[in-house]
């Protein structure tokens, strides 16, 4: 089979993007299936660093590489990711529904393996999934149960729909040889506990909770006096603006009693694991990122969810996880207990999130149920190439 993800989110800055391509990659290795896999990527480069199995190409500009993969295509498919959302405006959907009905044009089978739904603001938007999006979709895997109920009230058939889990629950978990020498790189000395913050004002959550920044810093503040403990603050999403991770933390700092006791991480674009072996590093983790908090899971460190975001909530529903706040709501006193509760029970969360990730791992081995559908049909029309290959 050859396989076009077209969808090129992939290589823009956020490491739990790239993990899902790793998650891909393993779930076709463990289900024993051969395709060839041409990924559209921001960065083609760094995405074939992280994971070299598959093929990239720039979803923009004149890159024979993606007008090859598309006249050779046999398949496609969103893979991983949330591209059921308009809690950012228009987009995801309105770069997502144009690419659905151009592989429809081209008589390719299409599905969504592994993703994420969250719930549609605008009428417009539930339109765009029912009517341009929804009937060009052979089958649908989705991270939760939550997700599948979406797409259900979208319009969406319920046998087209199956519940599984986030792909990069196949991710091994990392070594810490990475992490630990990073550490003494960043002048970490193990004076206490080392928390890993994650921040994102991505969706402007600061901006709807005005104290917010107050509130994460006191929170902060708390756990260095109750506990001795040293905080450092990592970028799951690496671009440099005014609404991600870097600055979101430089925000909450500037607001602490005890800066001396953070360090800030350089904002490098790790791989999921060297991102994972860093957290393994920590006694305990805050985060607004679904893809943090599932990483934390997987090095089996207890976390506290800040749920920005409905796939946030849907995790901690899904793995029936206690030690979560809402943004609107969140009280330093809460977070600090969390956290005390969380270290002081540190034996028995340990073995709770080893059977989290055993049974998110074999649930995430079901997306192979969407690539199956992709083996299913009919014979592919001939075409003749594009313009741009046909002169090359």
């Amino acid at each position: 089979m050859n396989l076009v993800v077209p969808f090129g989110f992939y290589g823009a800055g956020n490491i739990g993007d790239e993990a899902t391509l790793k998650g891909f990659a393993r779930l076709l290795t463990l289900n024993d299936r051969s395709a060839h896999v041409s990924v559209a990527s921001r960065n083609p480069a760094h995405c074939a660093r992280v994971e070299p199995a598959f093929g990239y190409f720039s979803p923009v500009g004149r890159d024979p590489r993606r007008y090859w993969a598309k006249f050779r295509a046999s398949a496609n498919a969103v893979v991983g990711g949330t591209p059921i959302m308009d809690v950012l405006g228009d987009w995801p959907l309105c770069e997502l529904s144009p690419l659905v009905q151009a592989m429809d044009r081209w008589k390719t089978p299409m599905t969504f393996i592994g993703v994420g739904v969250e719930a549609l603001r605008s009428p417009r938007s539930r339109q765009i999934v029912a009517n341009e999006i929804s009937p060009r979709i052979k089958h649908w895997t989705v991270r939760s149960e939550r997700d599948r109920e979406r797409l259900i009230t979208f319009g969406i058939s319920a046998e087209a729909v199956t519940t599984t889990a986030d792909l990069a629950w196949l991710i091994e978990p990392a070594a810490p040889g990475f992490g630990l020498a990073r550490l003494k790189e960043w002048g970490i000395e193990f004076r206490g506990p080392l928390i890993g913050v994650n921040l994102v004002n991505e969706n402007s959550v600061f901006d709807e909770r005005p104290d917010l920044a107050e509130t994460l810093a006191s929170a902060l503040d708390g756990f260095v006096e109750n506990m001795g403990a040293e905080i450092l603050f990592l970028s799951n999403e690496v671009r440099e603006d005014s609404t991600f991770d870097t600055a979101a933390a430089r925000r909450v700092i500037a607001r602490m009693k005890h800066p001396n006791r953070t360090v800030l991480a350089p904002n490098h674009y790790f791989s999921p694991p060297q991102m994972m072996s860093v957290i393994g590093c920590c006694c305990l983790t805050v985060s607004m990122r679904y893809h943090f908090c599932l990483f934390s899971a997987l090095q089996q460190v207890p976390f506290i969810a800040i749920e920005r975001t409905d796939k946030i909530s849907d995790l901690c529903w899904d793995l029936e996880w206690p030690a979560r706040v809402k943004p609107l709501e969140l009280a330093a006193d809460e977070v600090l207990e969390h956290g005390m509760q969380l270290v002081e029970s540190k034996a028995e969360f340990d073995v709770y999130l080893r059977q989290i990730r055993g049974i998110m791992r074999d649930r995430s081995l079901n997306n192979i149920i969407a690539f199956r559908a992709l083996e299913t049909r009919p014979p592919k029309v001939q075409r003749e190439p594009p313009a741009e290959l046909a002169m090359r």
